[in-house]
């Protein structure tokens, strides 16, 4: 966490926004989709991947790595009334779209809040067959499925400290000149196994209100 956060600073991991979709249900006014440039610390970004180490069998950085993340600006944010951040964790081998319209987009606009995501890397959608195979086969493999969950946190905490840092100045987020996320409230909430990381999430940020 601390060699992360440092090699990111105050302002966060940079990023590159995909796509945006605008009114995709009655709650959320703009949905956008992008990719963080996290450090890594497994030997690839992609499903697979296994923790580094370094001489002493420490996790060890190993250069950068692309991550998804997904942001929901509810109808009830406005440049002159904005909205906290809200990260949401998703549910047992899910994704950061878990909730986008349902809950959590009821939830955001109910509740003047800028929901985000990522996906929590080694236990989401994308790591499903090493998973199962792990447990169904060889359980002696799932060590590298615990080790991926090292960069799942780390993402989490990066997108964070990204979201407060250098997104909410983004011109995708401005109303009239001015920023519809409030970078001073800062929550997480998750569902089921995003509950339960949600409890180390909560011991590791130094972001969240």
């Amino acid at each position: 966490r601390d060699d992360a956060l440092a090699a990111v600073g105050e302002e966060g991991p940079e990023y590159v926004i995909d796509s945006v979709d605008e009114n995709p249900n009655p709650y959320i006014k703009k949905r956008i989709y992008g990719h963080m440039k996290a450090p890594l610390y497994l030997d690839k970004a992609e499903p697979g991947g296994t923790l580094v180490f370094d001489e002493k069998g420490m996790p060890k950085r190993n250069g950068t790595g692309d991550f998804g993340f997904v942001v929901h600006v509810p109808n009830s944010v406005t440049g002159d009334s904005p909205g906290a951040l809200i990260q949401n964790g998703h549910g047992l081998l899910g994704s950061m779209n878990e909730g986008r319209n349902g809950y959590l987009a009821e939830l955001a606009d109910k509740n003047k809040m800028v929901a985000f995501g990522v996906d929590m890397v080694g236990m989401a959608d994308p790591d499903y067959d090493e998973v199962v195979n792990s447990i169904s086969g060889d359980i002696g493999a799932f060590k590298a499925i615990v080790g991926r969950q090292h960069q799942g946190m780390i993402n989490s905490l990066l997108a964070m400290r990204m979201m407060k840092g250098r997104f909410w100045k983004d011109p995708l987020v401005q109303d009239n000149g001015k920023s519809v996320i409030d970078p001073t409230h800062c929550y997480y909430r998750g569902d089921s196994q995003g509950g339960i990381f949600g409890t180390t999430y909560m011991a590791l940020s130094t972001d969240v209100t």
